[in-house]
């Protein structure tokens, strides 16, 4: 047999043993947050909120999932076959959104501006969104710098590091996900206390 007819069986070969060998592929699985819930602040009132798009450090602007071993904190890794639905800028932009919405500190909490001046304006850094594989628990883990400009009064201005952790209920994806949007709910609690006490 020639080498010209040999080469076209081994390719057959090699395509068949693969079709058999029994191996899945694994299905990929895409999480998103829960709607954020919190209880309607009648006292504090501002007309025009702007929030500038989310920025991100490092790996953070991936869909992929972030992890890291308790047991190797300087390691971050990525899961395959488990992403967000969106980037963490927008999950965590249109949550922050929605969640000063609810509280009633604005009518009017938007991404792009308008013809009206912004009286606040809020900028938005991640620093950390990745779930911690500790010894028996799953955490999930955000940071987040918050910075807000007032326009009549920039003493009031301020930038915080707001961090939050929350372990999951299991160990399952989907519990971790509930643990993510506890953790931003807890955080977006604590920068609207700071708003507050700062107007």
């Amino acid at each position: 047999m020639s080498l010209k007819n040999f080469i076209p069986i081994i390719w057959v070969m090699l395509i068949v043993s693969c079709s058999f060998s029994g191996g899945k592929i694994p299905a990929d699985h895409y999480y998103r947050l829960a709607e954020a819930s919190v209880e309607k602040n009648s006292v504090f009132k501002v007309n025009n909120f702007l929030l500038n798009p989310v920025k991100v450090e490092g790996l953070y602007h991936e869909r992929s999932i972030l992890y890291v071993e308790e047991s190797a904190p300087l390691e971050l890794k990525r899961y395959h076959y488990h992403y967000w639905v969106e980037t963490p800028a927008k999950l965590v932009g249109k949550y922050v959104q929605s969640y000063l919405l609810q509280t009633g500190i604005s009518n009017n909490v938007s991404f792009n501006v308008t013809s009206h001046p912004a009286d606040i304006e809020t900028d938005i850094t991640i620093t950390n969104f990745e779930r911690i594989i500790a010894q028996g628990s799953v955490q999930s883990l955000i940071s987040l710098r918050m910075s807000v400009k007032y326009s009549e009064n920039t003493k009031q201005n301020f930038s915080k590091l707001y961090t939050a952790k929350v372990t999951a209920d299991s160990s399952a994806m989907h519990a971790t996900a509930e643990a993510f949007g506890k953790a931003l709910n807890e955080i977006m609690d604590l920068f609207v206390a700071d708003l507050s006490n700062n107007i």
